[in-house]
């Protein structure tokens, strides 16, 4: 979690919000996040904690303090949840997953699976082909790198809607 800063989006019992604070919250010991929740029905304040005011919330029941440990571990950018689900042509790879190739055989050993125009498939599937691309299931917290998502995918439409 060390990624994390003052600003980073989160992800927090299928809960989005923005990192608002990062430290100690008195009485108690140890590193907290405070967050402001995309969704203020989730939050318990607006940033302050027994008259002390930590950060600011646009609601008043839009933020609260969360243990690192809380927080999901799995995020990504818009552009690396692109790049996973569908690949980059230049990688050769694109769209295939090598572990989806094998399967249990006989002996309860994995054994890898050919696929007969694999690299053909995969360069009609890339995201240069694709003319729009779903990437519900991604737990995307930001779009990336300036600027990457207009080079990668300018004519893309991208659905991140649960």
């Amino acid at each position: 979690m060390a990624d994390i800063t003052v600003g980073s989006r989160i992800i927090c019992e299928g809960n989005y919000g923005t990192v608002r604070y990062l430290g100690e919250v008195p009485p108690t010991k140890g590193q907290w996040f405070g967050v402001e929740w995309d969704d203020p029905s989730r939050g318990k304040h607006d940033g302050a904690h027994e008259g002390v005011r930590y950060f600011h919330c646009r609601h008043p029941t839009g933020g609260s303090f969360v243990r690192a440990k809380k927080v999901d571990p799995e995020r990504q950018t818009c552009y690396e949840a692109l790049k996973d689900k569908y690949g980059l042509a230049s990688d050769g790879d694109t769209g295939v997953n090598e572990e989806d190739l094998y399967v249990i055989g006989r002996s309860a050993k994995k054994v890898m699976v050919e696929m007969v125009g694999a690299e053909k498939v995969s360069k009609q599937q890339s995201h240069e082909k694709l003319i729009e691309v779903d990437l519900r299931d991604h737990k995307i917290v930001s779009a990336g790198p300036v600027g990457i998502l207009q080079t990668t995918a300018p004519s893309k439409v991208l659905s991140t809607a649960v």
